[in-house]
């Protein structure tokens, strides 16, 4: 499977999705042999042109999705929502039974994915050994945070609420856009960074020309 994670234009609105691409293993092809689209997952909520559906990632048997707050800060606290969220499903787009505010199986609930809420725009998402952990900017300070299964982020467009249960806040905002983690095993860095985690930044210059 190849998972995309893409806003679409849905007539008058911008929509968060999902898509699964499904290949054979070791066999080139320029066509999936199949693909499965999540539309109804998210079909509840429109999304923005900033502050959209953000990386994913495959740990176990689940999927996890960071979704940004659709510039509509007021749904990042709401459950009912996948906006400023971290979600969990299945790798079929299915709610799973032990998520923290699982309600039932029906997928156009959003409560049943809801890992992890109150987040503004969760740019970076790693996860391991079944720990979250996301890299979320806010709009004067960024910070980075282990998501845990239930637990509220409270963003609510104060620069106090971006910082809350944050493991690091940056300030000033940096623009965290990419999150990793360097494996214990690995040899290609020296051995104190092993076990670390790296975030990318953006750097934006302003230059006057006369």
């Amino acid at each position: 499977y190849v998972f995309v994670t893409f806003a679409y234009d849905d007539g008058d609105v911008l929509r968060n999705n999902v898509v699964r691409f499904e290949t054979k293993p070791r066999t080139f092809s320029i066509e999936p042999a199949g693909q499965t689209t999540f539309t109804q997952v998210f079909a509840s909520d429109e999304s923005a042109p900033s502050h959209q559906i953000g990386p994913c990632q495959v740990d176990g048997e689940y999927l996890f999705v960071s979704v940004g707050d659709g510039e509509k800060l007021i749904f990042s606290q709401v459950v009912d929502s996948t906006l400023g969220k971290i979600l969990r499903m299945t790798v079929d787009g299915q709610p799973v039974p032990d998520s923290p505010f699982y309600t039932d199986g029906d997928p156009a609930k959003p409560s049943s994915y809801v890992w992890a809420m109150g987040l503004r725009n969760p740019f970076g998402l790693k996860t391991v050994d079944g720990r979250v952990f996301v890299a979320d900017n806010g709009p004067t300070l960024d910070r980075f945070l282990e998501a845990r299964a239930g637990t509220n982020y409270l963003w609510d467009g104060s620069d106090w609420s971006i910082g809350s249960n944050a493991e690091l806040v940056l300030m000033p905002s940096v623009g965290v856009v990419q999150l990793d983690r360097y494996p214990a095993g690995a040899s290609l860095f020296p051995e104190q960074y092993r076990r670390s985690f790296f975030l990318a930044l953006v750097v934006i210059s302003f230059a006057t020309i006369s």
